[in-house]
């Protein structure tokens, strides 16, 4: 976890004994690993030992903020929150007034604060155009598959014009949107790829000791029938694996589906609010950016899939969150997206047509 300059330098002047759980330089001062648990030096019996024997002055923005996205707008400073966090998940998935907007006060500010607001637009005509993208990932008249398509073909248009049209032009391009999302390229093996890619991705992060996160790939292997060699990659199926497969799908469409939209569309929503979409997010084009929050909602929508599976009927809340933050820790949490953009290049799921077909936009 970052800790930064002046948190440092803050613990020299009140609490130098602290400077022994810091690691790095002043070019990326942190807080040191247990190099047997991973966790932070001082995680204390699932607590922070920092908060527990001082208190939230003492946290570096990483962990006082944490789970907490604050980011800002010219002169407009939005919060919003990340999946990974297991009880911001529940609220985010099930809270019906999640997405609400609302105006307080707070009394700190991370100390590096990126403002994404482009030239061309005024901070409230760049909240505008989020704002109209977020509304239409809460869309009830069309399916999350739907509205997250109907948004790649909004981001497409929009990457034609000019910045400064954008606030105008955005309601408009997603109303419109249907009119230019093409053919619908689906794939029986889309739902191996998805696995695949998210094993690539782990085994590339290192993450393959997560025991939550190896829980899903688990799961969905069990469900899918087929087993996954983390040392190249290569899946192989069972006998039976192209049925269990197609009963996985066959049980999705047989009614859990229907349960599931509201789900995966707030999941759609808080993705798009933790990205400050479109002007900020993983990926370098508009087009990139909604193109991997669709994979990864492709991935949770796979999990989900394969859990109801194995449990012979719909999954408990529980273990939706437990699905989406532990995928969501990982996924929301990558540095880097450029080999996520390559491994999902080479799917073909960067372009609109092969998109709406891992996501199920029939």
């Amino acid at each position: 976890m970052q800790l930064g300059n002046v948190m440092r330098q803050h613990y020299a002047d009140k609490a130098p004994e602290l400077l022994d759980a810091v690691a790095g330089d002043k070019d990326n001062y942190i807080m040191r690993r247990d190099p047997q648990s991973d966790y932070c030096v001082k995680f204390d019996s699932g607590l922070c030992g920092i908060l527990k024997q001082y208190d939230d002055n003492f946290l570096g923005d990483a962990c006082y903020f944490y789970p907490r996205a604050t980011r800002a707008l010219g002169e407009t400073i939005t919060m919003t929150a990340a999946l990974s966090c297991p009880e911001v998940a529940r609220l985010a998935l099930f809270d019906q007034d999640a997405f609400t907007e609302n105006t307080l006060e707070i009394p700190r500010l991370p100390t590096s604060l990126g403002d994404y607001l482009p030239e061309g637009l005024s901070n409230a005509q760049a909240l505008a155009t989020h704002r109209a993208f977020l509304q239409k990932a809460l869309d009830t008249s069309v399916t999350p598959e739907r509205a997250l398509s109907q948004i790649f073909a909004a981001s497409e248009s929009l990457q034609n014009i000019s910045i400064a049209s954008w606030a105008d032009a955005a309601p408009f391009y997603l109303q419109n949107a249907d009119s230019n999302l093409g053919i619908c390229e689906a794939s029986s093996t889309d739902s191996l790829y998805l696995l695949q890619s998210l094993c690539g991705l782990i085994v590339a992060a290192k993450k393959v000791g997560n025991g939550r996160l190896m829980q899903v790939v688990s799961d969905i292997e069990q469900a899918l029938h087929v087993q996954i060699r983390l040392d190249n990659l290569a899946i192989a199926p069972l006998p039976d694996s192209n049925y269990a497969i197609s009963q996985v799908i066959a049980d999705w469409q047989n009614g859990l589906q229907d349960t599931y939209r509201p789900i995966l569309r707030n999941y759609l929503a808080a993705q798009i609010s933790l990205a400050l979409f479109p002007f900020a997010g993983f990926g370098n084009t508009l087009c990139e950016r909604i193109a991997i929050i669709g994979i990864r909602m492709a991935t949770i929508k796979l999990a989900i899939m394969c859990a109801c599976n194995l449990n012979k009927k719909a999954i408990y809340d529980q273990d939706v969150v437990r699905i989406i933050s532990s995928l969501s820790r990982f996924l929301d949490h990558l540095s880097d997206p450029e080999f996520s953009l390559k491994i999902y290049g080479e799917t073909g799921w960067l372009g609109k047509n092969r998109l709406r077909g891992v996501l199920g936009d029939l």
